[in-house]
């Protein structure tokens, strides 16, 4: 025969859980979608020597460029994005192995990263207008603790 305890004790055990569930289900309708996110202007970080290829409509524009931490503080490179495209990339490719998204880029205070080397950089992906050689293209770097708007130079 099958013990079903009483109602009283079973909702005794599972009301925290059924709050905690319910608390997390309203915050999250509230936060912004990440398509509409907005985050702090992040100072102390510089963009340097911005440049993407020339690419056309639904394409993927490799973005490459020197990011200089002088922010007194570690940072997280999380993400790029710009207005032009569905979306933005981390990119690792080793040599020898096949190119990988990654999730971010630590920058210690003081330091560069070089984002034009052959196996780190950036990518915009699902350009929504070609890219022509000789134009500018706004894009927005994305830290843990902020943002930096730059420009890069098509070529």
């Amino acid at each position: 025969m099958t013990y079903f305890p009483p109602v009283a004790f079973m909702w005794q055990r599972l009301a925290p859980l059924a709050m905690a569930v319910a608390v997390a289900l309203a915050l999250a309708s509230t936060l912004p979608a990440a398509a509409d996110e907005s985050f702090e202007p992040l100072s102390g970080v510089a963009v340097e020597d911005a440049s993407i290829v020339a690419a056309r409509v639904g394409d993927t524009a490799r973005l490459t460029m020197r990011i200089d931490n002088a922010s007194g503080r570690k940072i997280t490179l999380l993400g790029v994005r710009a207005e032009i495209a569905d979306s933005g990339a981390l990119i690792v490719a080793p040599p020898g192995v096949a190119k990988q998204e990654a999730q971010s880029f630590v920058l210690m205070d003081q330091e560069t990263l070089d984002l034009a080397s052959s196996h780190i950089g950036a990518e915009l992906r699902g350009l929504r207008r070609p890219i022509h050689p000789g134009e500018t293209v706004e894009f927005e770097l994305i830290f843990a603790v902020g943002a930096v708007k730059a420009i890069a130079h098509a070529h």
